[in-house]
């Protein structure tokens, strides 16, 4: 028998106000702001802030250095003639430099630089959908006569990456990448003297390196919000309706066993994994030190035993042995032979 739901129906909820309080640009690639939201009842506000937090720290993109190909430098901790700095300690300044723009794929960038003098990022030549948020961040510094040439990869992504070099052709050195240009959010939640006592006001603060500004890395994490959360208003709109426990596909076993030929009907091929532990059977502790004991450790183990065989476990009695025959039974759809097995 089939059960329809009626249409949920909500209390309408009041329209909180966002203003953005305090706003502080404190240096190139740190820039700070405080917004207000109020009213909103007693725990909205949490809510909001803690699914608006997560999605700036791990949904907003940003932009990052993923690898380098140092000419002739053979791997990461080399050290060039007339370069002042090791290819190590110059590719933690390329992962320091902050970057903007949009791109859809990776991007590929030829530095070449001709000493002496310390060059930093403004000396980078980019293209046009790519620019340098702090032009004063240094890279690297060559004594005179001395060329420097390597090629960059960015890439537009989420949160951090940390590279692992098996993985890149030979001569290209990974680059740990920080994707996220939030650098902190905070919230505090306080009750408002209203005529509601239950009313609440969220301060929210964030902070971000330049690449985009707090007000803009809140409003793209409020989309990534939306995005999720929009397909779940279709959901009373799914076609499907089970009639019957067993029609629901999570409530169906994850594989099917089957009966070999050469067994009596009560015996079911038992076409489990590996790796099925008898931890899965949810046996009493007795019967599942017993077994331990016999070095019977998965469902696999029991395959060729007959309940005379596991009557003959020390410690093990015939209560113990049909509260293991049950739960194959119920577990894996197992019924194990009461006397010896016959060979194929």
């Amino acid at each position: 028998m089939s059960t329809t739901q009626e249409p949920l129906t909500f209390m309408p909820l009041r329209e909180a106000e966002w203003k953005c309080i305090q706003s502080t640009v404190y240096e190139t690639r740190l820039h700070y702001s405080r917004f207000a939201a109020s009213p909103f009842l007693r725990g909205q506000a949490n809510t909001l802030g803690v699914a608006l937090r997560r999605s700036l720290l791990a949904e907003v993109e940003g932009l990052s250095i993923t690898s380098a190909k140092v000419k002739g430098a053979p791997h990461e901790y080399a050290t060039l003639p007339g370069v002042r700095e090791s290819v190590h300690d110059v590719l933690l300044n390329l992962k320091d430099i902050v970057l903007a723009g949009q791109i859809s794929t990776p991007t590929y960038i030829s530095v070449s630089f001709v000493g002496p003098g310390k060059f930093k990022a403004r000396d980078l030549i980019l293209p046009s959908s790519l620019q340098v948020v702090d032009p004063s961040q240094h890279i690297v510094s060559l004594t005179k006569g001395t060329e420097f040439s390597m090629e960059l990869r960015v890439e537009c992504g989420k949160g951090y990456r940390i590279q692992d070099p098996r993985y890149l052709e030979n001569g290209i050195l990974p680059v740990d990448a920080i994707f996220t240009p939030v650098r902190n959010v905070t919230y505090t939640i306080h009750s408002l003297r209203t005529a509601e006592p239950s009313d609440e006001l969220l301060f929210f603060e964030v902070w971000t390196n330049g690449a985009l500004t707090p007000s803009q890395a809140l409003q793209e994490a409020s989309q990534r919000l939306m995005c999720l959360f929009t397909p779940l208003l279709e959901i009373e709109k799914c076609p499907e309706i089970f009639n019957k426990p067993e029609d629901i596909p999570y409530n169906r076993p994850a594989f099917q066993v089957q009966k070999e030929p050469w067994l009596s009907e009560n015996i079911a091929a038992l076409q489990v994994p590996e790796t099925c532990f008898i931890d899965q059977l949810d046996l009493p502790s007795r019967a599942y030190n017993c077994l331990k004991r016999s070095n019977i450790h998965t469902v696999a183990d029991l395959r060729g035993k007959t309940e005379e065989d596991l009557l003959k476990i020390q410690h093990l009695g015939k209560k113990s042995v049909e509260q293991i025959v049950e739960a194959l039974k119920t577990h894996f759809q197992i019924t194990l032979a009461k006397g010896p097995l016959s060979p194929p």
